[in-house]
């Protein structure tokens, strides 16, 4: 149980940042959406292709998709884990940098 919570505590602050990242990039709060649902569509796509679960964070989190036994063809959790640490640390600093070179301006709600 832990460990599905930890997985997809990760695939959603990767999702979260992603947005958030391609929001300041392109100060277009579109992008940013597209983006987020790109990755969130390419989970279902992974489940026709098996070969696709390795380029898919948000396949991560579900159990079902981590080699486990050694057993099967798709990441293993070190791979899993170590690609959410990297993601997750280049778009942290990504945002970090981005943000403090711009002024921050309230949008009205869409």
């Amino acid at each position: 149980m832990w460990f599905s919570f930890l997985l997809s505590w990760l695939a959603g602050i990767f999702l979260g940042l992603l947005i958030y990242a391609f929001n300041i990039i392109f100060e277009n709060r579109f992008l940013g959406i597209l983006c987020g649902a790109f990755f969130v569509f390419l989970d279902t796509a992974v489940r026709s292709q098996a070969k696709l679960v390795w380029f898919s964070p948000i396949s991560w989190a579900m159990l079902d998709n981590i080699n486990i036994g050694e057993k099967v063809a798709t990441p293993n959790i070190q791979y899993v884990l170590t690609m959410y640490a990297v993601l997750i640390l280049f778009l942290g600093i990504t945002v970090i940098v981005k943000s403090k070179k711009q002024a921050i301006e309230v949008m009205p709600p869409i």
